[in-house]
């Protein structure tokens, strides 16, 4: 327990010990003045009375605010919640917007790199035609050459 309730709780105790150990004193009836009037009544348990009803107000007081504190802490926490959770889906929208950017940059490399094999390729190949034709010519002029004479 917490030193604030033991201590309302010992005052309390002391409070009761006091009114048991008096008794006598605070139901011994007495004039008592209300204005227009005098009344016999007891002070001690009147005063007594108003003691109770007036700590009885105060505890239902502390009551209702805990009870409003606790909503309120509820809402909070709610409200906390559904921010985490769009914070979440915004973060989660971040990494697939990412990983869509990504697939896109190297689906655009691979393209690039194919068109770049592609170009590769065919000049390679023209190439190897240009360098087939020149052999072709030179092989031509080495038979002419080599048939020129003797014929």
């Amino acid at each position: 327990m917490k030193i604030r309730t033991l201590t309302l709780l010992a005052v309390w105790l002391l409070l009761g010990l006091f009114a048991a150990l008096n008794w006598q004193a605070l139901s011994a009836p007495t004039a008592l003045s209300l204005g227009l009037m005098q009344i016999q009544a007891p002070l001690g348990l009147i005063l007594l009375g108003a003691t109770v009803l007036i700590s009885g107000l105060f505890l239902f007081y502390i009551v209702f605010q805990q009870a409003h504190l606790l909503v309120e802490t509820r809402r909070f926490t709610k409200e906390l919640q559904s921010q985490r959770e769009l914070a979440d889906q915004a973060e989660a929208s971040r990494f697939t917007a990412l990983q869509s950017r990504l697939e896109a940059l190297v689906q655009q490399q691979e393209t690039a790199r194919q068109a770049g094999e592609q170009r590769l390729l065919a000049r390679t190949e023209e190439a190897v035609r240009e360098l087939s034709a020149h052999l072709a010519e030179m092989e031509d002029k080495l038979d002419r050459s080599l048939q020129g004479p003797a014929s």
